[in-house]
């Protein structure tokens, strides 16, 4: 076997796509075809600027100039002959690191000339997609993870960087919007790790005594995501009138306004954590109502549906915990990465096999000077705490006038949007704009949840399956870190912290 179908065959079972990328990839590569033998007898790759990219005389000991020790973990820019990725790995056994390159096509060049296979299977390293590659940075934020990793740096072979100067600029942009996002998430776990935790573990004893069921509903029909905003006021009417011609996912937020409508949803759909989410089920609601709840949704919604005798389901996100608890019995899945219940209703209604969506109440502004349509809890909220000098009115103007706000006038009636929602809307239709995913439910996704079983394997992973358990619990640790101003390393008795996740989530 060549070099290349070996590495190849190496990186497959850690990466297929990648290598399917690079099999695929053209031959224009900026390293040339040839090599030359350092003084050591290792093989010394070239640009085609005839630049080597390591030392001819020594270059493990150049490599070994390249590290402090107080790195943590480390991308390198620039695969060359591996020498200082494998000098990185040799020396700090316990470090992790990842490599990337310009293009897929460096790879490739690479890949024929030098075996790689015992570093592409080192457990330690990750192999990104190349700089170039518009998957670059999904990966890398799913490779780099902080609370387990600590501090990360950049390492450039300087033939490398001399070469790429001028697109330097633009990879580094991509690796510091990559860390923005990073940054982003681990502050959005902190703030909602011990709540998701909370919830997960009471939601999967819910689902141990329920046998949800793939609901049947007729797909040819319109599905209308159904949001809480002004605009689903004008469309209430319409929606009475053809009932019949829509199947109806209710966000959370519009649920009641359906109801003092006297509009009957086929689904309520919820994700937020929040204990506020338990004032959109205040009211009585329709038996006939299907609930779909996040795992990380307020448990206290899926009681009420189980204590009114309601069908629901749960289903599983990107969560790790829920990843971690979907293996033991399968959940469907429903994308929640946007934050937004409706680009959630629209991944339900798409899994169930719908082609026709219309989304409703989506505004995105303050249409016609209203934060929302009325009947929302907010409504119930803000009636109970006004009073002549502060009425409803004054309520609802100090929830859209908090943050500076952009004024608009048509057919004579205003609407007012902040920079916030404006984001969110272009989101939104960025989003849906998507080709819509082939993904469907699958009738082996509904079952009861072993609850039993999972809490005993749960109790045993603490000895039998540590760096698991620890990634599972990522987002927890992360409320921990923030908490107690600690670092993941920090938590070394991973079985306390699971006796104290336990001791509050299981009665």
């Amino acid at each position: 076997m060549n070099f290349f179908d070996k590495n190849i065959e190496a990186l497959k079972r850690i990466n297929l796509k990648l290598a399917e990328d690079i099999i695929n990839s053209t031959e224009s590569s900026d390293y040339a075809s040839n090599t030359e033998i350092a003084k050591t007898g290792l093989t010394l790759p070239l640009l085609k600027n005839g630049k080597l990219l390591h030392s001819k005389y020594d270059p493990i000991k150049e490599a070994s100039r390249f590290f402090t020790g107080n790195e943590n973990f480390v991308l390198f820019c620039g695969l060359g002959a591996g020498i200082h990725i494998e000098c990185f790995l040799n020396n700090f056994k316990l470090k992790y690191c990842a490599i990337t390159e310009a293009s897929f096509a460096n790879f490739k060049s690479l890949f024929k000339i030098i075996d790689f296979s015992h570093l592409i299977l080192n457990k330690n390293l990750s192999f990104l997609p190349p700089l170039e590659s518009e998957n670059f940075e999904k990966e890398f934020i799913n490779t780099y993870i902080p609370a387990i990793y600590g501090n990360f740096e950049i390492k450039i072979l300087r033939p490398w960087e001399e070469f790429y100067k001028d697109k330097i600029p633009k990879f580094e942009k991509k690796i510091r919007a990559s860390l923005e996002n990073i940054q982003a998430d681990i502050s959005t776990q902190a703030a909602f790790g011990k709540i998701w935790m909370r919830n997960i573990m009471h939601n999967l004893k819910t689902a141990s005594i329920i046998l949800p069921a793939i609901p049947k509903i007729d797909t040819d029909k319109k599905a209308c995501i159904l949001g809480a905003g002004p605009g689903l006021e004008p469309a209430l009417e319409n929606i009475k009138r053809y009932r019949n011609s829509f199947v109806l996912f209710a966000s959370d937020t519009a649920f009641p306004i359906l109801i003092k409508a006297g509009i009957e949803a086929d689904f309520f759909v919820s994700m937020d954590p929040q204990n506020i989410s338990y004032a959109h089920c205040f009211r009585p609601f329709p038996q006939k109502t299907v609930g779909i709840f996040d795992l990380c949704s307020n448990p206290i919604l899926a009681r009420e549906f189980l204590k009114n005798g309601n069908s629901f389901f749960f289903t599983k996100s990107a969560h790790p915990f829920v990843q971690y608890a979907s293996l033991f019995s399968p959940f469907p899945y429903m994308e929640t990465s946007s934050g937004t219940v409706a680009l959630a209703a629209r991944s339900a209604a798409l899994s169930l096999g719908f082609k026709d969506l219309e989304f409703l109440g989506l505004d995105f502004a303050y249409t016609a000077g209203k934060a929302y349509a009325n009947g929302t809890y907010l409504s119930n909220q803000f009636e109970k705490r006004a009073y002549k000098t502060s009425p409803l009115e004054t309520k609802f103007c100090d929830l859209m006038f908090r943050t500076e706000v952009k004024k608009t006038e048509k057919n004579g009636k205003i609407t007012y949007s902040t920079t916030l929602l404006e984001g969110y809307k272009t989101f939104f239709k960025k989003e849906i704009s998507l080709n819509s995913a082939d993904y469907k439910w699958k009738k082996e996704e509904f079952a009861i949840f072993p609850y039993a079983d999972f809490i005993s394997h749960l109790k045993k992973s603490v000895h039998n399956d540590k760096k698991m358990l620890t990634t599972a619990l990522l987002p927890y640790f992360a409320y921990l870190s923030k908490r107690l101003s600690k670092n993941i390393s920090d938590f070394a008795d991973l079985e306390l912290v699971l006796s104290q996740i336990l001791e509050y989530t299981v009665s």
